[in-house]
């Protein structure tokens, strides 16, 4: 950890080509058409071979970039190439919002890249999110549930609505209870009595713009899921179960009914 970094300080390690983002400062969530102060810590791993610039950019969900800084840390004072290894440089960074910008979440991009190098795909990685204007409240007309996965998360509510034949929409509420250290997503599976799969889907919360590692404590995220039946999809009794695992290892967050939760039992006749 850095000693004189800001009490906001927070440790973020990513390679980024010949230099590291050691970490970050972020002040308070700003309101549109102020300005978002930022501080980047680099490290350099060895002494860059060229003159680097880093950037940052505020990204909504479908991928506009609202604003951004971009330029030399340091300006023109003190170049990548007169880095030392190991050495840490503090880079401040100033977005400024503009007094259009809708509320909601934004991410906050950051990379490094050679500006001698046209065409080349700058290192870039995630930094943190923002969130502009107040939290979004949840529905009042969620089944309650209440049940946490992993002490980690918990599943504050759902609703279940019939979309078209054979169609229904799920909406999960999902709240953090802490902060959530992996990366998860949720499946829905409507399974027969034999335990066999007859409709399903996979896929992160919220559509995967907001990833669980990096909810905090608080965080309300909305998911919403299709199920889609066949026609000629037997009579009988099918139940409802959701749940949360990691993609990489298909770990399952563990759940008082063992590694998921049984919303609903269905009966077709």
């Amino acid at each position: 950890a850095d000693p004189s970094a800001p009490a906001s300080y927070q440790e973020r390690p990513s390679d980024l080509g010949p230099i590291e983002l050691a970490g970050y400062a972020l002040e308070a969530n700003p309101e549109p058409g102020q300005e978002l102060p930022l501080t980047l810590t680099w490290s350099a791993q060895e002494i860059p071979p060229g003159t680097y610039s880093s950037f940052v950019h505020l990204v909504d969900a479908g991928g506009t970039s609202w604003a951004q800084d971009d330029g030399p840390p340091l300006g023109e004072l003190y170049p990548t190439t007169s880095w030392r290894p190991g050495e840490m440089v503090r880079d401040r960074k100033n977005l400024s919002l503009p007094v259009d910008l809708p509320d909601g979440l934004y991410r906050l991009d950051v990379g490094m890249y050679d500006p001698a190098s046209p065409g080349h795909s700058p290192d870039r990685v995630t930094l943190d999110f923002v969130r502009i204007g107040t939290e979004p409240v949840p529905p009042t007309d969620l089944t309650p549930s209440g049940v946490i996965l992993g002490e980690q998360i918990q599943l504050q509510g759902y609703a279940l609505v019939p979309t078209d034949k054979g169609a229904w929409t799920l909406t999960l509420a999902w709240a953090a209870e802490d902060q959530v250290q992996n990366v998860y997503s949720a499946f829905v599976h409507l399974v027969d009595e034999t335990g066999e799969i007859q409709a399903q889907h996979d896929g992160p919360p919220g559509g995967g713009f907001y990833p669980t590692s990096f909810w905090r404590q608080g965080d309300v995220v909305m998911d919403q899921h299709t199920l889609s039946l066949a026609d000629d999809t037997p009579a009988g009794a099918y139940r409802l179960l959701v749940g949360l695992y990691q993609p990489e290892t298909g770990e399952r967050l563990t759940t008082p009914e063992g590694d998921h939760l049984e919303l609903e039992t269905w009966t077709i006749p």
